[in-house]
């Protein structure tokens, strides 16, 4: 299976990455076929420096591509970013691919069996995702259906819309056909200048609703926490996510997002630094643990 990692040319992504690339230490080396790297900027990124920190049986599966729309007076942005997701289907080399992003790393073994069941289903993740859900259903108006569950506000077991995220090549290309089809333009043209409430991966489960592909799908609880951008809540903080990390063995991937460190690299966020520190070395070694306490949370 392929993985694929979309980032900005900055210096907390850079350091992020590079930290994810470690953390594959814990990836089943015959899950991996290829990693991709997608650099969303026209800056030139040293791949080099990231794919050394890869596990060194994996270092000649990396390919770095710098930005894969260089066109006239380009401009990063979120959609840019989402839209890269999708393009990856034209390269990847298997059926599936799993899409993340910088904030995304491995804590635990992970297996082929953590991305399909024992009958061999994809499986797409489900949570409760908060407000995010109002892009659920603005994606389902787009393709002007209805939602085939009976959501209960408030209630888990939802589609999301965040990584890592288990995408089928295919499915993906079907989708960017249909859409080209349907706006009469180039995908990356509609999407870059669409309504925020079209999110990439709601924009996906719902094509599946919409073609009945679902039902080939297995939904499952997620495997991740994730301390995302927005502020930092009971819910959305290092000290219970990291609880949860620690207490629950099927919990296997973290994810700390770029505006999270920017904050916790304050002063007055010094609990913070130390609950991760900690919370870090009970899964990585002294070297790594020390890059993330020198490096990244500086």
């Amino acid at each position: 299976m392929d993985f694929v990692t979309t980032f900005f040319n900055d210096k907390i992504e850079i350091n992020l990455l590079k930290l994810q690339a470690v953390s594959f230490t814990y990836v089943d080396a015959e899950l991996v076929n290829k990693i991709w790297l997608i650099c969303n900027d026209m800056k030139r990124c040293n791949f080099k420096e990231i794919i050394d920190c890869y596990p060194e049986s994996m270092r000649e599966k990396v390919t770095g591509i710098n930005v894969l729309n260089k066109i006239k007076n380009f401009n990063t942005c979120s959609n840019d970013q989402q839209i890269h997701k999708f393009q990856a289907a034209n390269l990847v080399k298997t059926d599936y691919y799993v899409v993340l992003e910088t904030k995304n790393h491995f804590l635990k073994p992970i297996f082929r069996s953590d991305y399909f069941d024992e009958k061999d289903k994809p499986r797409l993740f489900v949570c409760n995702p908060g407000n995010l859900i109002r892009n659920y259903y603005s994606c389902l108006e787009y393709y002007n259906i209805k939602c085939p569950f009976n959501y209960d506000e408030g209630s888990g077991g939802k589609l999301i819309t965040t990584t890592p995220y288990l995408l089928c090549k295919s499915d993906v290309l079907e989708m960017i056909a249909y859409i080209t089809k349907k706006e009469g333009e180039p995908f990356y043209n509609y999407f870059l200048r669409a309504n925020s409430d079209l999110t990439d991966f709601y924009l996906y489960s719902t094509y599946l609703i919409f073609a009945n592909k679902l039902q080939k799908y297995k939904l499952t609880p997620r495997n991740f926490r994730s301390v995302v951008s927005g502020p930092i809540t009971s819910w959305n903080s290092c000290e219970y996510n990291c609880s949860i990390l620690t207490q629950y063995p099927q919990i296997k991937i973290f994810g700390l997002d770029r505006s999270v460190i920017q904050k916790i690299t304050k002063e007055d966020a010094y609990n913070d630094k130390e609950r991760l520190a900690e919370f870090y070395s009970k899964f990585y070694s002294a070297n790594v643990c020390d890059f993330i306490k020198t490096v990244l949370l500086v």
